[in-house]
């Protein structure tokens, strides 16, 4: 077996191990820096790297990095929990100076008005 498979198939492995239970925290943990970054700073969106920067602040007993946040997001979007922007920025905090699309909470009518 080479090492790529070998470390693809553990990665797949641990993914499994991690449970709903699991990924579910975590989406929770994005959700909630999503909506404070909105209820208290009028940020509407965020990128991966800044997702990540608050995430080690907020939780660094998780060791949240661009691969774990990148990869709930992708499962976020098709969940429809979060939307990409459609037009892209650059990231407050990478300094490479490449455009990125930023995700932001899925807008949902609180109640209806006569």
């Amino acid at each position: 077996m080479s090492a790529a498979i070998q470390v693809q198939s553990t990665s797949v492995d641990a993914y499994h191990a991690q449970g709903h239970e699991g990924r579910n925290k975590r989406f929770q943990q994005i959700l909630a820096v999503l909506r404070d970054a909105w209820a208290h700073e009028r940020i509407a969106n965020l990128t991966a790297t800044e997702l990540v920067e608050r995430l080690q602040r907020r939780h660094p007993e998780v060791g949240w990095h661009p691969g774990n946040v990148s990869a709930r997001l992708n499962e976020m979007v098709t969940a429809q929990l979060v939307q990409r922007c459609e037009t892209p920025r650059l990231c407050s905090v990478s300094k490479s100076g490449r455009l990125c699309k930023p995700v932001m909470l899925v807008a949902k009518q609180g109640r209806l008005v006569a």
